[in-house]
């Protein structure tokens, strides 16, 4: 029973550790711009996106693209072992 919890364990470590880590993003809320992180958007957030200085322009979010452009990688919902683009 030991081996089985220990497992179970590692096995979430694993999947919380598969995360994309939070960035800042511009959040209108009540009107006004402001600064927030990934972490903090809720269901009908509007946020802004620029690629940043790093380069890590991966979003750990599901969002509604109302204006741009944006590659998406969809092989998680379809199934494909590669991201087909």
């Amino acid at each position: 029973e030991a081996t089985v919890v220990w497992s179970r364990l590692k096995s979430l470590s694993t999947l919380r550790n598969m995360g994309n880590p939070a960035r800042d993003i511009r959040v209108l809320r009540c009107g006004q711009w402001t600064t927030g992180s990934t972490e903090e958007l809720v269901p009908g957030d509007v946020f802004s996106l620029t690629l940043p200085k790093d380069g890590n322009d991966v979003v750990p979010c599901d969002c509604l693209l109302l204006r741009g452009a944006a590659v998406v990688n969809e092989s998680s919902l379809t199934g494909e072992s590669v991201p087909q683009m």
